[in-house]
């Protein structure tokens, strides 16, 4: 976040780009990225609005990856077909739910790693 904030600091107070990228160690396109988040946030370089460190935030945010920014992958896709089942097993009428690793263990016909489980476990079942 901290890099950010110098960033924009140094483009609004008008220096350009590439003296940026030299001073920061951040690629143009970073800066470019920056910049353009900032302006979606309602900041403009130059502008009355200083950056400070809520913008910042706010621009490291909307840029870290994060669930639900990836495509299904093919595990996940495999996953799907079963999705009544992990439902049941995770969240079981009677009784307590299988832990996650005894449902991966269940899942081993379906040639899936432990990541997906999880994160249809913790989000979508």
């Amino acid at each position: 976040m901290w890099e950010i904030l110098e960033v924009l600091r140094r483009v609004h107070a008008g220096e350009g780009r590439r003296s940026v990228a030299r001073g920061t160690g951040q690629s143009r396109q970073a800066i470019a990225r920056y910049i353009k988040r900032g302006r979606a946030l309602g900041w403009e370089p130059g502008g009355p609005t200083e950056p400070d460190e809520a913008l910042a935030t706010r621009i490291a945010i909307a840029l870290r990856p994060g669930p639900g920014t990836a495509p299904s992958g093919t595990s996940e896709i495999k996953l799907q077909q079963h999705l009544k089942q992990l439902r049941g097993w995770l969240d079981p009428p009677l009784g307590r739910p299988l832990t996650l690793a005894k449902v991966h263990i269940l899942l081993r016909a379906c040639t899936v790693i432990y990541v997906p489980v999880f994160v249809i476990a913790a989000g979508r079942a």
